[in-house]
């Protein structure tokens, strides 16, 4: 939270900077709507709260060993970030302010735990993030360079059984905030490339209980109630149209 507000007032400063040096290029207008669509990476506190979830539901226990390792693993532990896709909807106002609409899918990372004793076995829970704001945003003149852009966002965030194929999912909506630093380079006055990063303010989320379904519409466990903290970061980079 602090590292996320030192950068945004970093980022002001740069901004201000940026646009009392900068100069009108002559040309045709730029033109007011673009739209955008940006892959990246995510990562996130997530993982730690699943953990610990899997350790007060008893899947906590030692890895099966097969001929590929040495030692069992012991459980749980946690593949940390993922993938994430946005679509961008952006409208300048004027001079150096716009408005973005954005949606966007941030996997956060996946926890894996294992119980030995019947009916137990493997238990993966993947964690993401859907993503929907609108924020207010100010940049340089002539729609280039450094932009700063923050506003309130309403998140669906998510723990997805995949141990097995088409596992439940448990889920709960969550109001938040955004705030973001990019960098726009025009390639000319229609095409751009848009690098972003922004910090995704979620704060715990009660999840749960979680249960864990085994064959044949039989139970292996339940997970209690337990805050995850969805809470997040993505470096993404897109390319834009302007209409």
């Amino acid at each position: 939270m602090r590292t996320c507000s030192t950068a945004v007032v970093v980022a002001a400063f740069l901004v201000i900077g940026h646009d009392a040096l900068g100069q009108q290029e002559p040309g045709s207008p730029v033109r007011v709507w673009s739209v955008s669509v940006a892959a990246g990476a995510g990562i996130g506190l997530s993982t730690r709260g699943v953990e610990a979830a899997m350790k007060a539901g008893g899947f906590d226990d030692l890895e099966g060993c097969m001929f590929w390792c040495t030692s069992p693993k012991s459980t749980p532990y946690s593949d940390h970030g993922g993938r994430s896709m946005q679509l961008t909807v952006r409208r300048r106002l004027g001079g150096t302010t716009h408005v973005r609409a954005m949606v966007a899918r941030t996997v956060l990372g996946e926890t894996h735990g294992y119980k030995e004793t019947a009916p137990g076995g493997f238990l993966f829970l993947k964690q993401s993030v859907i993503t929907c704001a609108v924020l207010a945003g100010v940049g340089g003149r002539d729609d280039r360079g450094l932009y700063i852009a923050s506003g309130p966002s309403v998140f669906r965030v998510a723990l997805e059984h995949t141990e097995m194929p088409g596992g439940p999912t448990v889920a709960a909506i969550r109001l938040g905030a955004i705030a973001a630093l990019g960098f726009v380079v025009p390639l000319d006055r229609r095409y751009f490339l848009d690098l972003q990063g922004r910090c995704c303010i979620t704060g715990p989320v009660k999840m749960g209980p979680v249960d864990v379904p085994g064959s044949y519409g039989s139970s292996r466990g339940t997970l209690p109630r337990t805050g995850v903290n969805f809470t997040h970061g993505v470096l993404a980079l897109g390319i834009a149209r302007r209409f």
